[in-house]
C-alpha cells in the first residue's frame, strides 16, 4: 500500500510540475469562481481538522510561518512581492502577513454558512490573488498557475504533515490527520485549485508522500544558496512579525527552517554551510525552540502553549502594543473585519 501511495504521489507531482504550470488559477478559469463546497465535503471531518489545529496551535502556527517563508521563495511569489512592493518594508510586511494569519485563523474558526466570516475571508483572498495575477501578467508576462497555488497550499499544511515532530506534532491519530488534510483539501477547492492539482488527497499516506516529494524536489533546493532578493524579503517578513513575537529573528527562523528541510534535529549536523557560524545567542534560542517542540508531546505543555498562542493572536488583533511602538497606532493596528467586509462591499 505504501508503495502504491508513493507511486501515485510521484505521478501526481510530475503532473503538477509539468501540466499544473500551464493551467491558470485566476478569474480566467471557471473553477476559480466557485464558492460552494465540493461534493466530498464532510462537515464532521472538517470540524475535526479545526479541533486538531487548536490542539496543536503553537506547532502548527510555527510550521505555517516556516511554510510562508517557503512560499515567498517561489519565483512567482517573490517576483510579485518585488513588483508590488507590498512587503517592501518591515511595516508593510507586518500588515500583509498579520492579515494572512487572521485569514487562516478564520478558516479554522468558522463554517461555510452563507454570509459567514470564512466565506468573506476567502472572497477577499481570491480578490487580492486575482488582482496580483492581473498585475503579474501585465508587468511580468506571467499568470498565476495551478502549480503556484498548490505549492502555496503546501506552505500552510505540508510541514505539519511530513515533519510533524520537528514542529511539535507528536503521534497524531490517523483521523485527526484526515481532518487536517480535509480542511486544506476543501479550502484548496474553493480557492480555485482543480482536484487533479490539489495536493491534499483522500489518503493521508498519499498526501504525505506528495508533500515529502515537493519538500525535497521544490523547496529544499531554493534555500541551498538563497538569492539576495529572497533574503531581503524574508528579513522584512521576520522583522515585521517580530512585532507579534519578539523572540524570532532571521537566523533563528532560517536555521530552524534548514533543519526542517534537511530533517535534522541538530543544527551542527546541517549540510548547508550558510548556518555554521551563527551566534551563541541564536544557538541558545535554537536549543530552547527544539526543546519546546519536543516537550509538546506532553499534554500539559501543549495546553500551556495553546493558551499563550491564542492570547498572542488576540493581543495582535485587539491591542498590538509592540506594533504601536514600532509602526505607530495607525499602521500597527490591522482591522481584519474591516478588510474582509470592505472587500465584500467593493465587489
Amino acid at each position: 500500500m505504501e508503495c502504491t501511495a508513493k507511486s501515485l504521489a510521484e505521478e501526481f507531482v510530475d503532473n503538477l510540475l509539468n501540466e499544473g504550470k500551464k493551467i491558470p488559477c485566476d478569474e480566467t478559469l471557471e473553477s476559480f469562481k466557485r464558492t460552494e463546497v465540493p461534493v466530498y465535503y464532510d462537515e464532521k471531518l472538517y470540524k475535526r481538522g479545526q479541533a486538531f489545529f487548536y490542539e496543536n496551535i503553537y506547532g502548527l502556527m510555527f510550521s505555517k510561518f516556516l511554510g510562508l517563508i517557503c512560499v515567498i521563495a517561489l519565483p512567482a511569489g517573490l517576483n510579485v512581492l518585488i513588483m508590488t512592493k507590498m512587503s517592501g518594508s518591515d511595516m508593510t510586511a507586518y500588515r500583509r502577513y498579520l492579515a494572512t494569519v487572521f485569514h487562516v485563523k478564520t478558516w479554522y474558526d468558522y463554517d461555510f454558512r452563507p454570509g459567514s466570516r470564512l466565506l468573506a475571508s476567502i472572497e477577499d483572498v481570491k480578490r487580492k490573488h486575482n488582482a496580483a495575477s492581473k498585475q503579474s501578467i501585465r508587468r511580468l508576462k506571467y499568470r498565476f498557475s495551478q502549480m503556484d497555488m498548490a505549492l502555496t497550499q503546501f506552505g500552510f499544511m505540508g510541514f505539519g504533515l511530513v515533519r510533524g515532530a520537528m514542529v511539535g506534532i507528536h503521534n497524531p491519530k490517523e483521523e485527526d490527520l484526515k481532518g487536517f488534510i480535509h480542511v486544506w483539501r476543501v479550502l484548496g477547492y474553493i480557492l480555485g485549485i482543480e482536484d487533479r492539482f490539489n495536493i491534499c488527497r483522500s489518503s493521508v499516506q498519499e498526501t504525505r508522500e506528495i508533500c515529502d516529494i515537493l519538500l525535497k524536489k521544490v523547496f529544499a533546493p531554493m534555500f541551498e544558496k538563497p538569492e539576495t532578493s529572497l533574503v531581503k524579503m524574508v528579513n522584512y517578513l521576520i522583522n515585521g512579525m517580530s512585532a507579534v513575537d519578539p523572540t524570532i529573528d532571521y537566523y533563528l527562523c532560517m536555521t530552524y527552517l534548514q533543519m526542517v528541510l534537511e530533517n535534522r534535529g541538530n543544527y551542527r549536523k546541517l549540510e548547508n554551510q550558510n548556518y555554521k557560524n551563527i551566534s551563541w545567542w541564536v544557538k541558545t534560542k535554537l536549543s530552547i525552540l527544539s526543546m519546546i517542540m519536543y516537550c509538546l508531546k506532553f499534554k500539559i505543555i501543549r495546553l500551556y502553549f495553546q493558551y499563550i498562542t491564542v492570547f498572542k493572536l488576540w493581543l495582535a488583533s485587539a491591542f498590538p502594543v509592540l506594533a504601536y511602538i514600532r509602526f505607530g497606532i495607525k499602521n500597527g493596528h490591522v482591522n481584519f473585519l474591516k478588510i474582509i467586509y470592505r472587500s465584500k462591499k467593493s465587489n
